[in-house]
């Protein structure tokens, strides 16, 4: 389970967000939809611990894995050393080939991360998921830069996480229309402004 409680965040004099609360049980989806600059990247590094809220809590007994927009690779290094360093990192060498193989990978393995285009860099970058092995994954715009058959591995790879108990909490502003999950607006929880 992870609750939030009456979360409110502010950066100097301007509150991002106000009273966010919900309560997301275990297989449950939760997209985060708003417009640039509405707080979506703020509240998932809040709820990672990134970023301390000004009120307000975020409670889970479950370890936690972030995935920021950025896609945090070394540049140097090829996908499978990336994958080698991350199986080494969560002991867990054995679920590589299920990584390869879920993403689909196989075809530039071997490649720099340097040289990767920004939607395989993406896939990439997600692949670390299946090796840490937590329950509760936030996800920063996990779609950017992805053609429509990488947008399908990841919604793939998304809903098998909740079909097995998992959470998923991810920021999304595109046009297309994610066949499951529930919604938050982040306009819903922004104090209105009023012009006199």
């Amino acid at each position: 389970m992870f609750e939030i409680e009456a979360l409110t965040v502010q950066r100097g004099e301007t509150e991002i967000f106000r009273n966010l609360g919900l309560c997301l049980v275990p297989g449950a989806c939760l997209i985060i939809r708003g417009e640039n600059g509405s707080g979506k990247t703020t509240l998932l590094k809040t709820l990672a611990g990134l970023l301390k809220p000004t009120s307000g809590s975020c409670k889970t007994e479950h370890e936690v894995s972030y995935v920021g927009h950025q896609s945090g690779l070394k540049q140097n290094m090829t996908l499978k050393e990336h994958l080698d360093f991350w199986g080494k990192l969560y002991d867990a060498t054995l679920l590589i080939p299920a990584a390869i193989a879920f993403l689909r990978l196989e075809k530039e393995l071997h490649t720099s991360c340097g040289q990767l285009s920004a939607g395989w860099q993406r896939r990439t970058a997600l692949a670390r998921l299946i090796l840490a092995q937590t329950d509760i994954w936030l996800l920063d715009e996990p779609l950017n830069s992805l053609d429509d058959n990488s947008v399908e591995i990841i919604l793939s790879l998304i809903a098998t996480r909740c079909d097995q108990g998992g959470i998923v909490i991810m920021s999304y502003h595109g046009v297309l229309k994610i066949p499951f999950g529930q919604v938050l607006q982040m306009e819903d929880f922004v104090r209105p402004t009023h012009i006199y």
